[in-house]
């Protein structure tokens, strides 16, 4: 019977000492995920390169890559949709929606637009009906997008092929809008 409460003693300590380094470890990695760490360099709706070299690089994406080139932009369905688009065109292009936990939710390439162009509408379920029924003539060449993530960050990436390519890359990111639109 000793043996048994003494085991039991060390158990209790040991998961008390356990759940009270993991209480003080938590703020040191709470404000890591990618949602704080824009949330603290820009606004929403404001696209931010998150590779790349510069003082306004937020590090999210881990790039291995040299040749690819990223932005993200916070949003919120709350407030209506959302509209990505370049006018410039790039070798290639791939765009992912992620949730505020981070995990992946929707992902297209170029080869899904029109021409190659950044032209996306992101929209919450209610409000993709409701844009179906009156069709705005200035979106007639976009693609849309229905997603139940209500906030989000969405990540726009760029085949940057050589360094001759550095100008044209640079415009399509620095000409790209992500606006909301109203509701």
């Amino acid at each position: 019977m000793g043996k048994l409460l003494y085991a039991v003693l060390v158990g209790l300590v040991g998961a008390a000492i356990v759940h009270i380094a993991t209480l003080f470890l938590l703020p040191h990695y709470k404000p890591r995920d990618a949602w704080s760490q824009l949330a603290h360099v820009s606004e929403p709706y404001q696209l931010t390169p998150v590779t790349g070299s510069g003082a306004n690089v937020v590090p999210l994406v881990r790039n291995s890559d040299p040749l690819m080139r990223a932005g993200a932009c916070r949003f919120d369905l709350a407030n209506g949709g959302i509209h990505l688009f370049s006018p410039r065109t790039v070798p290639f292009w791939s765009l992912s929606i992620h949730d505020r936990a981070g995990q992946t939710t929707y992902s297209l390439t170029d080869r899904a637009a029109t021409n190659g162009v950044l032209d996306i509408i992101v929209l919450s379920p209610l409000r993709m009906a409701d844009m179906r029924r009156a069709m705005p003539p200035e979106f007639d060449g976009a693609i849309f997008i229905e997603t139940a993530t209500a906030q989000g960050i969405v990540v726009v990436r760029a085949l940057m092929p050589d360094q001759s390519w550095t100008g044209a890359v640079d415009a399509f990111f620095a000409e790209m809008g992500c606006e909301p639109l109203p509701d």
